[in-house]
């Protein structure tokens, strides 16, 4: 099943959306949470990327799961 999330952030924290090695950024803090509620690794896919410190409103993130995920969890 393919899944959409409208999200929003505060990017302060964090070194962009883009996955980095020992960086703390959006979609890996994204795909850690739904490892840790639902129990799966996905991998997710961003409408657009952004640099570190920069915050968004309405951007759009993807992902694939062969299970059905409850949206109640989160």
């Amino acid at each position: 099943m393919n899944y959409l999330l409208k999200i929003n952030y505060n990017g302060e924290n964090f070194k962009g959306f883009a996955k980095q090695p020992r960086q703390t950024t959006i979609q890996g803090e994204i795909e850690k949470a739904i490892e840790k509620i639902y129990g799966v690794n996905v991998k997710t896919v961003g409408s657009g990327r952004t640099d570190a410190g920069v915050h968004a409103l309405a951007q759009y993130v993807s992902f694939f799961c062969d299970r059905d995920l409850s949206l109640d969890k989160i």
